[in-house]
């Protein structure tokens, strides 16, 4: 693939709709507690996400929710998909700068701002706002969830006393 060669917009829709996220979902459910239907709708959140990032990103900066930040970080940390995703989808590897809002040169204001963009567009394109997917009881029960049950096997070392 050439460098900076991304995929036409509509190709780029089909692209991102066909992405398989069954490893992340799957992850979020066994290690974090989620709820899988939670998962998948916040999966179909972060697919609109990419999307309006392809269609408008170079115009506007466009914060994530906090459910769609959160399913973000898990796709940024599969390195290699998430490279060749973002080559594939946009040309470039799409950075996440988290200090949006607490930076030096931006405030919160700038984030409620731009987040009230993206809301603008994600109605525009989808026909419905960005909301949030996951209640605090939903929330809560992840969270013992994990505590209790979750699968993850153990990577400590060993402190000697």
């Amino acid at each position: 693939m050439k460098e900076n060669s991304s995929l036409p917009l509509k190709e780029a829709k089909t692209y991102i709709d066909a992405i398989d996220f069954s490893q992340i979902i799957n992850k979020l459910e066994r290690q974090y507690g989620w709820d899988p239907h939670e998962a998948a709708d916040i999966c179909d959140m972060y697919r609109n996400f990419l999307y309006l990032q392809k269609k408008y990103g170079q115009t506007h900066a466009l914060p994530p929710s906090e459910e769609i930040d959160e399913f973000w970080h898990m796709h940024i940390l599969d390195t290699k998909k998430y490279r060749r995703d973002c080559e594939l989808i946009f040309g470039y590897y799409l950075d996440h700068y988290p200090y949006f809002g607490i930076d030096e040169k931006t405030s919160l204001n700038d984030l409620e701002a731009a987040f009230g963009t993206m809301q603008e567009l994600y109605v525009k394109e989808f026909g419905t706002p960005i909301y949030e997917i996951r209640s605090w009881i939903s929330k809560l029960s992840s969270f013992v969830k994990q505590q209790l049950f979750r699968y993850k096997p153990k990577r400590v070392a060993f402190t000697p006393n």
